[in-house]
Order: structure tokens, then C-alpha cells, then sequence
């Protein structure tokens, strides 16, 4: 195998897209059975702590003169990030003295994709909240009526995959202003 690792895909994948091509190379005489390949695909690694649906990587479209193979995902992706070790073997077809194989590792790195808006749990949607111009420095902050804001609770909708950011900005009348809603 020359193909060590798939690294430029994400978990927005659909069932049946194109995850990657799997290389190999054998150094016998070009043109002939012997450095025809074919591929296998014996194992999938999932990352530590994860499940994963038997059959979630397929090999595709195999080309043995060229020794490529089209690594594709039998499911939808969403959910499934992280790193995969794919255990591949590879054969020639190879006559005299027979077929030589090997067995080889590919690394498939499905990095995470943000599929939903944050959504703040406590506040009705398209909710604004105005804040008073002058703060107190390290205190809580103080609503456009002098009370203090209420503590808030956000979530990014996929079982905290990603960190959330706050950002708080006034708009042409000068009131600062928390706003909910799929645009924050």
C-alpha cells in the first residue's frame, strides 16, 4: 500500500459518496499479471469508545493496472468523526511463482461537521435582551432595567461537540443586545 492515510473528508459524507483512493504499488515487471492488484478489505478500527455498523467502508471501482480503489461509505456519516484504521490486504495476480500479497494499514480521519445552529435553552426564540451601556467590571452584567441577567444556558445540538461563543455587540442606536435565535 502507498495510501497511509485519508485525511480531507468530513462527517456530512452521504451513504455511497467517495471518501478517498487506495494506492498500491508493486515493483515486478509493468504490463504484466504480476503487477495487477487487487484489494481486500479485512478490518475497520473505529476510534476508542465507539460503535460502528458492520460494513461502514466499502471498496469500489477497483482498477488492478493501475493498483487503485475507490474507498467509499456505506452509511451517512453524521455522528461518526474521528479516526478509522482500515486494515487492507493486497494481491497480485501474479503466476510463476503464484500470487504475492500483503497486508497493510490506511488511517481514515473523518473530521466533525456543524450541522445545527446553537440554541440557547432557557430564552424564547427571537428573544432580545438589553443590556445597560454602563457595566460594573468583573460583576455580572445588568439588564437595560438595572437587573441583573440571568444566567443562560446554550447548546450547540450535538451532544457538546463543539465549544460555544457568546458575543455580545451593539447595533446603530448603541444598545448592546443578546439576541436568540438561529442568526447568534
Amino acid at each position: 500500500l502507498t495510501t497511509r492515510l485519508i485525511n480531507d473528508k468530513d462527517e456530512s459524507l452521504l451513504q455511497d459518496e467517495l471518501i478517498g483512493q487506495i494506492e498500491a504499488h508493486d515493483d515486478d515487471e509493468a504490463g504484466t499479471v504480476n503487477t495487477r492488484i487487487n484489494f481486500e478489505l479485512l478490518s475497520i478500527t473505529p476510534p476508542t469508545g465507539k460503535e460502528i455498523p458492520p460494513g461502514m467502508f466499502y471498496l469500489d471501482n477497483p482498477n488492478p493496472d493501475a493498483g487503485t480503489v475507490n474507498l467509499k461509505t456505506s452509511i451517512n456519516l453524521e455522528g461518526y468523526h474521528g479516526t478509522y484504521i482500515l486494515e487492507i490486504k493486497t494481491e497480485d495476480e501474479g503466476i510463476n511463482p503464484g500470487s504475492l500479497s500483503s497486508i497493510g494499514t490506511v488511517a481514515v480521519e473523518i473530521k466533525t461537521y456543524n450541522f445545527k445552529d446553537p440554541l440557547f435553552l432557557n430564552l424564547i426564540n427571537g428573544q432580545k435582551l438589553f443590556l445597560a451601556t454602563l457595566q460594573d467590571t468583573n460583576s455580572r452584567l445588568q439588564l437595560y432595567s438595572g437587573e441583573p441577567l440571568s444566567d443562560f444556558v446554550a447548546t450547540d445540538q450535538q451532544g457538546n461537540k463543539y465549544a460555544l461563543r457568546v458575543t455580545i455587540s451593539s447595533d446603530e442606536s448603541g444598545l448592546f443586545a443578546i439576541q436568540t435565535g438561529s442568526s447568534t
